[in-house]
C-alpha cells in the first residue's frame, strides 16, 4: 500500500489530482491510501481522508511500502524514522501552495543526501513513481542529544542564578515551548530531554496535536497566521500576548514559525530568555522569523554548518533529523 499524505495544515489539489491521474494511466499497481486535507478535489481511484488521528496515522504508515508527500519535513522526518522510502513534490509558491518555495530547497537538499526521491512538478511525477518501488533511502545520521545538551546547559546556568533576580519566588523554571503545528514542531520534540526537569506549557497552532502534548502541561492553541494575512498575525498575537502575560515564562523555546516567532518577542518584552532553533528546511539563509528573532535571542541553533558560518552569533551542533 502507498500512503499519500499533504501535512496538516493545507490542501495541495495538485499532488494529489497527479496520483489520482497516474493510476488512470496504469503507472500504480496497488492500492493507495491517502491523507488529503480540506480540498475541493476528491480523487476517484482511491480512498482518502481529510485529516487523520495521530494514532491512525501512525498505523498507516507503518502498513505503507513506501509514501508519497509534500515535501514538509514533519513528511519527511516520519518517512526516515520509518524507513519509508519516500517521493515528494514540493509545494510552489507561484501556485499559492506556500508562502515561500522552502520547500524546494529542502527537498533538493535531502535528494542529494540520497534520502528522498523528488519529483519537482507534476510531469516529473510518473518517471519518479517508477523508481520509488526500487528505491532504498540512505540512513540519515542526526545529533538531537548534541542540541538538546546545549539547551539543557543554558537552562541549568539560568537555574542556578540567583532566584530573586530571575524567578520571581518560583521554586523552578517556566518554559514556553512555542511551534506552529507540522515539521517545526517534529523538529521541538525533538529536543524534549532539555526541558524535562521544568514546569513547562505548549503554544502551538492546531488542535490536532493537543493530545500528544499534553504531558508537557498546559497546551493552547492560537491558529496559523504568515505575513499574507495581516489581520490572522494580529488575532494570533493577542492570543499569545494572553497566554504570556498569564503564564509569565522564564524562557521561550522555538522552532517557529510565525507564532513561535510572536511569542519569542512577546517572551522578551515580559524578560523571558529566548532560545530559537531554526527549522532545518532553511537551507540557504535563516527562515525570516529566525532573522529577526536573531538579534533578541540568547542561544540561537542552525541545522547546516554553512549557517554557521554565513551568520553572527549563531551556533550549529548537528541537525535533529
Amino acid at each position: 500500500m502507498i500512503f499519500l499524505t499533504v501535512g496538516t495544515q493545507f490542501p495541495f489539489d495538485r499532488l494529489v489530482r497527479a496520483v489520482d491521474e497516474a493510476f488512470d494511466n496504469g503507472l500504480i499497481d496497488e492500492e493507495v491510501f491517502a491523507q488529503i486535507g480540506e480540498t475541493s478535489y476528491r480523487p476517484h481511484n482511491f480512498e482518502s481522508v481529510a485529516s487523520l488521528g495521530e494514532k491512525v496515522f501512525d498505523e498507516r504508515l507503518k502498513q505503507a511500502s513506501s509514501v508519497i508527500g509534500h515535501a514538509g519535513i514533519g513528511t519527511i522526518t516520519t518517512a526516515l524514522d520509518n524507513h519509508k522510502p519516500l517521493l515528494v513534490m514540493p509545494r510552489l509558491k507561484k501556485h499559492g501552495e506556500v508562502v515561500n518555495d522552502h520547500q524546494v530547497a529542502i527537498a533538493r537538499k535531502f535528494e542529494e543526501l540520497g534520502h528522498i526521491l523528488v519529483a519537482y512538478d507534476v510531469k516529473d511525477l510518473p518517471d519518479s513513481i517508477k523508481k520509488l518501488k526500487n528505491f532504498i533511502p540512505r540512513k540519515r545520521k542526526s545529533d538531537p542529544e548534541a542540541v538538546a545538551n546545549r539547551i539543557r546547559r543554558f537552562l541549568d546556568s539560568l537555574q542556578n542564578q540567583s532566584r530573586a533576580d530571575l524567578m520571581t519566588k518560583r521554586k523552578n523554571m517556566r518554559v514556553c515551548l512555542a511551534a506552529s503545528a507540522g515539521g517545526h514542531l517534529t523538529q521541538l520534540l525533538k529536543v524534549a530531554q532539555s526541558w524535562s526537569k521544568y514546569e513547562s506549557f505548549f503554544i502551538t497552532t492546531s488542535n490536532t496535536v493537543r493530545e500528544k502534548l499534553g504531558e508537557y502541561g498546559n497546551v493552547y492553541i492560537v491558529g496559523e497566521c504568515n505575513r499574507q494575512h495581516p489581520l490572522r498575525v494580529i488575532a494570533v498575537l493577542m492570543r499569545c500576548l494572553k497566554i504570556v502575560l498569564r503564564e509569565r515564562p522564564n524562557v521561550v523555546i522555538s522552532t517557529g514559525a510565525a507564532a513561535g516567532c510572536i511569542t519569542c518577542f512577546l517572551g522578551w518584552l515580559s524578560g523571558a530568555k529566548i532560545i530559537w532553533l531554526d527549522s532545518i528546511t532553511n537551507v540557504d539563509r535563516l527562515s525570516l522569523s529566525g532573522r529577526m528573532v536573531r538579534y533578541i535571542a540568547d542561544v540561537f541553533l542552525v541545522q547546516w554548518p554553512e549557517l554557521a558560518k554565513k551568520y553572527n552569533n549563531v551556533e550549529y551542533l548537528g541537525a535533529v533529523i
